[in-house]
């Protein structure tokens, strides 16, 4: 079987989620069937306009320069659009390919277009809606984005997504399968290892209990609400220490709160983020949902990427009770109630004081990680829905 997986809207390479995602989940597919992968390349390499081909992480990467977002700065490369749907049509074309694997990104009519001309089936992954979580405030730019979006729909075979949340969103706006393939975990990248010599160069002391965030310091993620977490822990706590790694548009703002206590790595390169998460004694997601109004009628869809990560290095999880989220931390972590901080501070107090608590629900989690999330797993689930639409 050969698959072109189109992912136009992935900056290659960088550390974001997307393109963890979509780099892991590739590679193991790619141990499967033969695959071709286009991607957008990262800024600098978009400067070059001879950079059309790479090798990254193992794969041949294939770039293509399209313009997919309502963005001014982005007008002088729209030529490009055209240059890329000649490469990328003449690519595939030569390719064979028996289905196309999609990323949907709005607008975006340059996929489904290249499909139909050359006649395959194509599967669009779909992770977020665009339209129902208010992406676009434009009323100009949400109209041509509920086009697009249902053009891309009816031009579909299949739809892959990523909650069963999400798959009912999905599902009032088109009648085509849609199948459910959660994120995952390089379980050989992410592992429990020694962490005795990086705490110590960050002066992290011996009987510390470290709680480490890791993600985007913007108000879904809950980050805002850290400070208040660490200042209510420091007063019963003189052994907790945090450790935050990421960036976004809080980190001044945290980095001024007056956390004691506290490590802030900024953006860290993407193989390191295991080592740092090793140190880790608890890791939480305090996802914040309360400024995102339609999540009352959606419910939460996300399915954050950090929760497989923590898992698959072993550490005991510590955040809110959304299904979506109980349905991946499972018996390896305590879930407070949505919005309820005191909750959510009791659970980390229960288990800094714990640690043959920390221990077992690490062991739960390795072991889950291991058994059911790995990528090659998720790779074998996206095969088998390729194998159907074909």
């Amino acid at each position: 079987m050969k698959v072109a997986f189109f992912a136009f809207d992935i900056f290659s390479p960088s550390d974001t989620a997307g393109f963890v995602h979509t780099i892991e989940i590739t590679q193991k597919i790619a141990s499967i069937v033969d695959l071709k992968l286009f991607v957008a390349p990262s800024f600098n390499r978009a400067l070059n306009p001879f950079l059309w081909e790479e090798r990254i992480e193992g794969l041949d990467i294939n770039y293509a320069r399209f313009t997919l977002w309502f963005k001014p700065y982005l007008i002088p490369f729209i030529p490009f659009n055209f240059l890329s749907y000649y490469l990328v049509y003449k690519k595939t074309k030569q390719f064979h390919p028996d289905i196309i694997h999609e990323r949907f990104h709005s607008p975006n009519p340059f996929g489904y277009r290249i499909s139909r001309k050359i006649d395959v089936p194509r599967i669009l992954e779909v992770n977020s809606p665009y339209i129902e979580d208010e992406a676009y405030k434009n009323p100009l730019f949400q109209k041509i984005a509920e086009k697009d979006r249902k053009q891309q729909f009816e031009h579909a075979d299949a739809i892959i997504t990523q909650t069963e949340t999400l798959k009912k969103i999905i599902a009032k706006a088109t009648d085509v399968p849609i199948y459910v393939v959660p994120n995952g975990v390089n379980t050989k990248k992410f592992k429990p290892g020694d962490s005795s010599e990086l705490r110590n160069k960050l002066g992290i002391p011996e009987d510390a209990v470290v709680i480490t965030f890791s993600g985007s310091f913007r108000k879904w993620h809950g980050v805002h609400l850290i400070p208040k977490i660490a200042e209510r822990l420091n007063k019963s706590h003189n052994n907790v220490y945090f450790l935050m790694t990421g960036s976004g548009q809080l980190l001044e703002k945290i980095k001024n709160s007056g956390m004691k206590n506290t490590i802030f790595l900024g953006s860290v390169n993407f193989s390191m983020l295991p080592a740092y998460l090793n140190i880790s004694d608890i890791c939480i997601a305090p996802f914040d949902a309360s400024e995102f109004k339609y999540f009352e009628n959606l419910g939460f869809w996300w399915n954050p990427l950090k929760l497989f990560e923590y898992l698959g290095m072993g550490k005991p999880v510590v955040s809110f009770d959304f299904d979506e989220v109980r349905k991946i931390v499972r018996n390896a972590g305590l879930l407070a109630r949505p919005g309820d901080l005191n909750d959510f501070i009791e659970k980390l107090d229960y288990l800094i004081d714990n640690k043959k608590e920390r221990d077992r629900l690490g062991n739960n989690a390795r072991e889950l990680a291991l058994k059911e999330y790995d990528w090659e797993e998720r790779a074998k689930e996206t095969v088998k829905i390729y194998q159907k639409v074909l």
